[in-house]
This record gives C-alpha cells, sequence and structure tokens, in this order.
C-alpha cells in the first residue's frame, strides 16, 4: 500500500513537470513573445527569463512605471519631475545668436546642449551669465556641464568663467576624454545687457524630446557645438532582457542600447527593474549577466549605467562596476535622507590593440 502511494506521488510529479514544459514550449500563453528566446526557467514558479533583440514598447512602458512607482515610495515623487527648458540668445535684429538646452534635477542644473553660433568669449559670456541668473532664479546654486576634451576651446571657456574640474573619464562613443565641470552659483546681474535672452520649458513628452535632440536650434551638430549625451539611439541595437511570470506578464527585467559602432563599443544599460514580490531571488543579477553575455557577443567592450543611492548601486559594485562619477547629496527621499547619483563602468573584455 505504502509503496502504490509512493508510486501515485512520483507520477504527480512527472506528470506535473511535462504540464509545465508544455506551457513553456508550445502553449498559447506565450504567443505573444513568441519572438523571444527563453535562457532561464523556473518551471516550479512559473518564471522565465527571456531575451529578445527587438522590445515591445508596451514592455518598455511596464519597466518605466515599475521604476516610477519605486521613485514615488522613496523619494515621493519621479523622475518626470526633472525639468528640461531651453535658452536662447539674439541681437539686435532678432537674429539667435547662441543658445542652450539644459535640466533642472539631481540637486542642480545640466547643460545637455550648448550651440555656439558664435563662439567669442564676450557672447559665451553673456549667454552663460544670463543662464545662471535663471538657474538661481528657480532655487537652483549649482550648474553642472560635461566638455569632450576635443572641444579645448570650449574648456577654456568654461574655465574662464570659474567652472571647476570635478572628475574627468573616458567616452566610450568617441574615444575622448570627458571633463565634469561644475560651478557654484553666486547673485549677480547679467553684465552685457545688449542681447535679449529668451528661455521656453520643454515638454516632459518623448516625442517633443525627440525633436529637441535631433536639432532644436538649427537642425545639425556643427563644429564647436557641444554635444553633452548620447543621444542618437535610432540606429543602435535595443535588447530586452524579461521576468516574464504566468501567461508571458511581464515581471521586471533589463533594457539596454548596444553601440557596437561607437570608438569603443559598449552597451548602455538604460533600467533595470524587478517587480517587488519577486525581489531577493537574485533574478537582477542574472538578468545583468545575461545582458553582459549578449553584449559580448556584439563586441561589446564596456558596459555602463547611471544610477543612485535609492536603486541599490551596491548590486553594481558586486558585479564589478566601478562609479566614475559620484554626484552626492543630488536628491532627498520621503525621510529627508540625502541620496547620490552614479555613473558606473564595467570592462567585459579586454580592449583590442587598435582601438
Amino acid at each position: 500500500m505504502f509503496c502504490l502511494f509512493y508510486l501515485e506521488a512520483i507520477m504527480k510529479r512527472f506528470y506535473t513537470l511535462i504540464f509545465w514544459g508544455l506551457i513553456f514550449v508550445v502553449s498559447p500563453v506565450y504567443s505573444h513573445i513568441s519572438g523571444e528566446q527563453i535562457l532561464w526557467q523556473d518551471i516550479e514558479n512559473n518564471l522565465a527569463i527571456t531575451k529578445t533583440l527587438s522590445p515591445a514598447y508596451s514592455d518598455y512602458l511596464v519597466l518605466i512605471d515599475g521604476l516610477h512607482e519605486h521613485d514615488m515610495q522613496m523619494l515621493g515623487r519621479t523622475d518626470i519631475d526633472i525639468k528640461p527648458f531651453c535658452a536662447t540668445l539674439h541681437n539686435e535684429y532678432e537674429k539667435q545668436v547662441n543658445g542652450v538646452i539644459g535640466a533642472f534635477g539631481f540637486g542642480g542644473f545640466t547643460l545637455l546642449k550648448i550651440d555656439l553660433l558664435d563662439c567669442s568669449p564676450e557672447l559665451f559670456s553673456s549667454l552663460m551669465e544670463h543662464v545662471e541668473q535663471f538657474v538661481l532664479k528657480n532655487g537652483v546654486s549649482n550648474v553642472y556641464v560635461q566638455v569632450l576634451d576635443k572641444h579645448k576651446r570650449l574648456l577654456e571657456l568654461f574655465l574662464s568663467l570659474g567652472y571647476l574640474v570635478k572628475d574627468t573619464r573616458l567616452d566610450l562613443a568617441t574615444g575622448n576624454n570627458i571633463y565634469n565641470l561644475y560651478k557654484p552659483l553666486k547673485n549677480a546681474l547679467p553684465k552685457d545687457t545688449r542681447y535679449v535672452f529668451r528661455t521656453k520649458w520643454l515638454s516632459t513628452n518623448a516625442q517633443e524630446h525627440r525633436k529637441v535632440w535631433r536639432g532644436f536650434f538649427t537642425g545639425h551638430v556643427r563644429e564647436g557645438s557641444l554635444e553633452v549625451f548620447d543621444i542618437d539611439v535610432e540606429s543602435k541595437l535595443k535588447v530586452g532582457v524579461f521576468v516574464r511570470g504566468k501567461s508571458g506578464k511581464l515581471m521586471g527585467g533589463c533594457y539596454a542600447t548596444v553601440n557596437s559602432e561607437a570608438k569603443i563599443p559598449h552597451v548602455y544599460i538604460n533600467m533595470i527593474w524587478i517587480h517587488e514580490s519577486l525581489r531577493g531571488r537574485k533574478l537582477s543579477k542574472k538578468c545583468m549577466n545575461f545582458m553582459e553575455a549578449i553584449a559580448k557577443e556584439h563586441g561589446c567592450v564596456y558596459s555602463k549605467l547611471s544610477t543612485s543611492d535609492h536603486y541599490a548601486p551596491w548590486l553594481y559594485e558586486k558585479l564589478g562596476y566601478t562609479a566614475l562619477c559620484k554626484r552626492p547629496d543630488s536628491f532627498y527621499g520621503v525621510d529627508g535622507k540625502p541620496y547620490g547619483a552614479y555613473v558606473y563602468r564595467k570592462k567585459l573584455v579586454p580592449e583590442p590593440e587598435n582601438l
């Protein structure tokens, strides 16, 4: 009798394994993600990690919503509170002579793009004086900017206006060094009043941002213009490593952009998020390891990402990432605790000799 009971238990276990195996292989519950390759499975808990080189926009939005919910819990606000704006300088004939795009957030104001139609020290000084006073009026006392070392003239101009070098790091897209500059601001009226200074708050709508990044001022980037961030992502490979639950429901994952055509090929981890109910199972680590393996397959030498204290940066340090840029006390949580922002990087493979 005992043997029959034991045999029955074994058969139930066997049929359960067959059942869930069929679900992952042929069941229509995964039909809507048929283009995704299964990398890892936990049959007992109805979990799978999948890979796709053409992630759906709807999945991207699920990750965004998850991160925003986490931000609301920890900070009482989300990244949508970062306020971008553009500012232009016009001469007496209403002709634009210079302009900038920047954004408030992370404990200061960051210059994203500077378009210099006239690179003379006088006009540059006038532009930055107006920008700095506008920043002060909005309750911010620090300005940050990144300058590639190939833009030596711009670097000299910033240094002449009292900007300080915080640190430097290698720009993987161009192979140049990046100077991270900052300036603590003081109240002072602009000295040059010959020019008209105009500002416009920009929408946080993705379509509006796309128009901005494609050339808000001139339609193209000329020599002398400063592009701070790597914004031309349309031609780069987007990769999704997703955690799927029952019926293929997205429960988290990693979204990244592979830039194999850069001077130093690399992958940028745009975001990683795991549903609260699944945390503590090392799924973030698994997703990151799979993403790095995919990046290596596409010839990437480095992996890089940006994060902050409330996103558990210790995870990346355990995975071998090194902090290149730190901005302490960038913002405060709902408990009044200050949080820092960081840029991390990890070498995946030895650099080719021709780099």
